[in-house]
This record gives C-alpha cells, sequence and structure tokens, in this order.
C-alpha cells in the first residue's frame, strides 16, 4: 500500500489546494499566511476540507459514495452508513458534503456549514 499523507483546510472561503500542504488550521479562516480572517465570509459559510494523497476513487465509486449501504469493502467488514450518515448530519444542519476524486491524485472531503444557523433556524441561540 502506498504511503498517503493527510492535510486539512479551515476557512470560510475556498481552500487553495494549490498551495504546498499542509495547511494549518485556523478557527478564523487563512491558510497560515498572516491572514486570519474575521470568521465570516460574503456566503456566511465556513468550510473545512481534509485532503490526502492516497490512491483516490474512481468517478463510478464517487458517484455512489454517500449512498446507504455502499462500501468498498469486503461481505462483514462494514455497513456502509457511516458517509451517507455524514450526509444527512450536513442536510440537518444546512450545510452539505462533497468529495473530489481521482484515481492517483488522492481525495479530498469537504464539510461546509452556514456560520448563521440560529437565523436559518429563527432561533435566538
Amino acid at each position: 500500500m502506498p504511503r498517503s499523507g493527510i492535510s486539512a483546510c479551515c476557512r470560510t472561503t475556498a481552500c487553495d489546494r494549490s498551495a504546498a500542504p499542509p495547511w494549518p488550521l485556523l478557527a478564523g479562516g487563512g491558510r497560515g499566511d498572516g491572514e486570519a480572517g474575521d470568521g465570516a465570509n460574503a456566503d456566511g459559510k465556513l468550510q473545512v476540507a481534509i485532503s490526502d494523497t492516497g490512491a483516490g476513487m474512481r468517478p463510478e465509486t464517487v458517484a455512489r459514495i454517500f449512498d446507504p449501504g455502499f462500501t468498498t469493502k469486503g461481505v462483514g467488514v462494514g455497513t456502509g452508513l457511516g458517509l451517507s450518515i455524514c450526509y444527512r448530519i450536513m442536510q440537518d444542519h444546512h450545510g452539505e458534503i462533497r468529495v473530489q476524486s481521482a484515481p492517483g491524485e488522492g481525495s479530498t472531503f469537504t464539510v461546509v456549514l452556514p456560520l448563521d444557523l440560529d437565523k436559518i433556524l429563527g432561533k435566538d441561540l
């Protein structure tokens, strides 16, 4: 199995994958270049991207990755519910989870959450 690395980016704007990984995690956004951000962007969402340099996935796997019961593991090894549960949690919080992957290029999972969930739900939190 090839050795792989993992990097993460937490910001209030899109992550720049062209920058040299690992991207530092910064609560207020930014990329460790002195730009911390103020916790809000134009669309009021926070993005957290986790990338690896592993084997990546074929397009037919990516297309089904959030389907309940889908697994690439053998019989009796997994239920195939983990990512479908993550997908539902993101929907319940008015967010989203996305994946980008290609064979030989690793994978990136991006979680997008609204910063103003209390306003979306009409609650004073």
